[in-house]
């Protein structure tokens, strides 16, 4: 999943959560696909090159995250 870096920071405030540190999490669990040392990854949207976030979506993690966080 790729996001532009501009609407998940967006996003994330809507929240109320640093996008800092969703982004630092992400990185430290192996779910953000980057191109170095940053967050984000370049991705073309219509042929434009743009600055995304790419999350890392992995089928039945559901269950382990649910169990990892005590969630009902």
């Amino acid at each position: 999943v790729a996001i532009i870096r501009s609407q998940f920071d967006r996003i994330c405030k809507e929240q109320n959560f640093s996008p800092q540190t969703v982004l630092s999490w992400l990185r430290d669990n192996d779910k953000l696909h980057t191109s170095g040392k940053g967050y984000t990854k370049t991705t073309r949207i219509n042929g434009v090159p743009c600055n995304c976030v790419v999350m890392q979506m992995v089928q039945n993690e559901d269950e382990e995250f649910r169990e990892s966080y005590k969630i009902p």
